[in-house]
């Protein structure tokens, strides 16, 4: 038998939750979504395709069993005080995430992990002084974002030349202040875990590679996630978990935390020890359509248990999971044909539904090209998920456009884990990392 049907109410700040939300009504459940952002093109997604809630009101009114909260912090709280059962981004949660030197801060102060150099400047003139005076040392630009600009960015930079147009770019853009933090060469990881107040941490703890750039072989503009390779920890208390994340437990349990977190880190070449960068206590994009490939049993089941404190974690499947941005150039009212409803490996991203026909909202843009779909897979090995993607979930996916996607994640992965497990981070055999594949095509297409 399945899990009952349950009711549950997403509360999204720009619709990057809908391939969450889409997951949960394809199980059967009882959906309520509401987005925050006004702009016409944001509201647009999931339209025709689940039941939109016009206002905070009409969630109380309808009592679901939970509510889920992405970002929206002050809106989860009057669910809360309107009695309902709700999880998510808190008032602090947001701080952390936004505030890059209160984590730094807060990093240092309880031990998670080393923390590099890391200075703020208030405008661009003192940004750039500082940097023509530390010509000799390489930084990590973290944008702040202001008032004409709500999100932040990052950005990895090779010179004090391309470090300086990154600044002037940024201030263009409208960002009034910047975050530099010593750069360190390493090979990058998210550790992420579930966090219950009530419970305290529960298992497993997963990790993720996640490629940032948009173009094969790590070039070309940053579009948020292109692909992200996520594995559970075969151990129940990881090494890299207990040097980094299992550290901020007192702050989790002092702000009464229900979710996900993950801590973003640097294992540095020369002492194999994880140097911290940022921490993102909500449901990352890339890495949870992975997850959800992966998850054993129903998602929103989960949810439900998590908002009322019943949960023990999220079960797994497949010790690999996966997942590829696929997108086209950005465009509004395209059509597009995917067997979205029946394959739940095929996540759609800012969408809505026009009398039968799927098409683009034209929403959240990035670098030019919008997301539509998340292709995703579970397996035993890297190159299991990522064959199935490549091979049989991305030739579903129709457009009269163009359709752009990475066709090399899962290739830096395999060497990251290989070189994380010499250092002493069991993640598993290298055959799983790597797989077999008797009598398949290569993993590439051509």
């Amino acid at each position: 038998m399945g899990q009952p049907r349950v009711k549950l109410a997403f509360l999204d700040l720009e619709g990057d939750f809908f391939p969450a939300v889409w997951r949960v009504v394809q199980e059967g459940h009882q959906v309520k979504y509401w987005i925050k952002d006004r702009d016409e093109a944001v509201q647009k997604i999931g339209k025709g395709m689940v039941d939109k809630a016009v206002d905070i009101d009409t969630i109380v009114q309808w009592r679901p069993d939970v509510v889920v909260g992405y970002q929206t912090p002050s809106q989860l709280g009057a669910c809360q005080r309107a009695g309902l059962a709700a999880w998510g981004a808190t008032a602090q949660s947001v701080e952390l995430e936004s505030d890059r030197m209160f984590a730094a801060k807060l990093a240092k102060r309880l031990g998670v992990g080393v923390v590099p150099t890391t200075e703020r400047f208030a405008n661009l003139a003192s940004a750039r002084r500082f940097v023509e005076g530390h010509a000799d040392q390489h930084w990590v630009v973290k944008a702040d974002g202001g008032p004409k600009v709500d999100t932040s960015t990052t950005h990895v930079t090779s010179s004090i030349e391309d470090l300086l147009s990154v600044l002037d770019y940024e201030a263009g853009r409208g960002n009034n202040t910047f975050v530099l933090q010593a750069r360190i060469e390493g090979v990058e990881v998210s550790t992420e875990g579930w966090f219950d107040y009530r419970r305290g941490w529960l298992t497993p703890i997963n990790s993720t590679l996640e490629r940032k750039r948009m173009l094969a072989g790590d070039v070309g503009p940053m579009c948020g996630a292109a692909g992200s390779i996520v594995w559970t920890w075969p151990d129940a208390e990881p090494r890299i978990w207990k040097e980094t994340l299992k550290q901020l437990t007192p702050w989790l349990e002092e702000t009464r935390y229900v979710g996900p977190i993950d801590v973003n880190a640097i294992v540095d070449y020369k002492e194999h020890v994880p140097h911290f960068l940022e921490f993102t206590p909500r449901l990352g994009w890339s890495a949870f359509n992975a997850l959800m490939a992966g998850m054993a049993g129903d998602v929103g089941s989960f949810f439900v248990a998590l908002g009322r404190g019943e949960s023990d974690g999220p079960r797994a499947r497949h010790p690999f999971a996966a997942s590829v941005a696929v997108a086209i150039p950005e465009a509004a009212d395209v059509p597009l044909i995917a067997p979205y409803h029946a394959v739940r490996h095929i996540q759609p991203a800012n969408c809505w539904l026009d009398r039968g026909v799927l098409r683009t909202t034209g929403a959240n843009a990035e670098s030019g090209f919008i997301k539509v779909f998340e292709a995703t897979d579970a397996g035993s090995s890297i190159d299991e998920c990522m064959t199935d993607i490549y091979y049989r979930e991305i030739p579903r996916i129709l457009s009269p456009d163009t359709i752009a996607y990475r066709k090399d994640i899962g290739e830096q992965a395999r060497a990251d884990l290989a070189t994380l497990e010499s250092w002493g981070y069991r993640v598993h055999p290298p055959e799983d990392i790597a797989g077999k594949m008797p009598n398949r095509r290569s993993l590439m297409p051509v």
